[in-house]
């Protein structure tokens, strides 16, 4: 942690082969689990896990993911207290403004006994006090220090102010999410509350002068939604889950977590049709964007035993929010670099931790 305060002050044959894909083919099972993961790519990791799982690889890797999906080397697995906790980074990726800070942060927490799953969204805004910055910034951090820090330095601060562990991680940029609902066809949304938000950024204009306009309108539009089902592209989805200027109560950041549920459950419902299980072209597109869009620290035979344990556990499925009542928000304060930002109720985050695992159903509660 000091050195990271330092840092930033200063910033098998073919037979075998053929087993293994009559064994792949004969399974309807197998296949219809791969296309379930889609989904949470984005949301979660099942997308990611499923698709390294079947997707074209060179010929001596294809046997070791199809054989780590239908006989899974679990002793391969970091499986701890019985789970495997999966830490899902959203980045802006390049051609946005701060590319490297994580726009969404989300935990996929596997119960590999119970066969349950559990999917919640952490709040960008939470501070770090040890490290005198937010939450959103960690991955940036990390990366600045060393290659593929981002990924480890999220990982390792979201294991511990949430009290659980995190094996596993990885990170999508905006126009990856973009393009895995464009592929879908877009997704239709239930917009549970509807919204007006005047000042969305447009990327690119951030240092725009608008032509010595000192409300810098130009750098912004109008967007609103209105309640009901919605059917959106891409580029609406990401507007629509990155919203932060609303009115109301849909301008924080536990509505916009809540509004990336939203999206993720869309995404579920047009993957399992038939229009995307029945289209091995879209399929095939899905994967491609996968491949491009995804940073991970997990090779694709682990990617493949994971995805089974996922599948054991797709009849239940749980999303969550994280309670808006165990934080402060603070706003102005120079002790917090005068941002906006979420801190534990009386700097305590045992209260926080509790919660969580009442959730994740690792402790029994009321």
């Amino acid at each position: 942690m000091k050195n990271f305060l330092k840092m930033r002050n200063a910033i098998i044959s073919r037979a075998t082969f053929m087993r293994v894909k009559r064994k792949i083919i004969s399974r309807v099972w197998v296949v219809r689990t791969l296309m379930l993961g889609v989904v949470v790519l984005v949301v979660s990791i099942v997308a990611v896990l499923s698709f390294f799982a079947l997707r074209n690889t060179r010929f001596g890797n294809s046997i070791k993911i199809a054989q780590g999906f239908i006989k899974p080397n679990y002793e391969n697995i970091k499986i701890i207290d019985g789970r495997i906790n999966i830490l899902v980074l959203g980045k802006a990726g390049e051609g946005y403004d701060a590319p490297d800070l994580t726009d969404s942060l989300t935990v996929l927490s596997i119960d590999v006994d119970k066969k349950k799953t559990y999917l919640f969204s952490v709040p960008r805004d939470i501070w770090i006090e040890n490290l005198k910055t937010k939450i959103n910034s960690l991955y940036y951090y990390g990366n600045k220090k060393t290659e593929g820090g981002g990924l480890v330095l999220a990982k390792n601060v979201v294991s511990e102010i949430m009290g659980i562990p995190i094996q596993y991680s990885l990170a999508i940029d905006f126009d990856g999410f973009k393009k895995i609902i464009d592929v879908l066809g877009g997704v239709d949304v239930q917009v549970k509350n509807g919204f007006t938000d005047e000042k969305f950024p447009i990327p690119g204009k951030e240092n725009d002068e608008c032509g010595g306009d000192t409300t810098f309108s130009c750098r912004y539009e109008k967007i609103a939604f209105e309640k009901g089902i919605i059917h959106m592209n891409g580029e609406t989805a990401l507007k629509y889950s990155r919203s932060r200027h609303a009115e109301g109560d849909e301008g924080d950041d536990f509505a916009r977590s809540a509004r990336q549920q939203e999206i993720f459950a869309a995404i579920k419902e047009k993957l399992l049709s038939k229009e995307i299980l029945l289209n091995p072209k879209k399929i095939k597109n899905l994967l491609g964007v996968v491949n491009t869009a995804v940073e991970r620290d997990f090779d694709d035979s682990t990617a493949a035993s994971i995805s089974r344990y996922i599948y054991e556990s797709r009849r239940s499925i749980n999303q969550f929010g994280l309670d808006e009542s165990l934080f402060d928000i603070v706003t102005g304060n120079p002790k917090y670099e005068n941002l906006y930002v979420l801190v534990p109720k009386d700097d305590n985050w045992t209260a926080f931790q509790e919660n969580i695992k009442c959730k994740l159903e690792i402790m029994v509660c009321n």
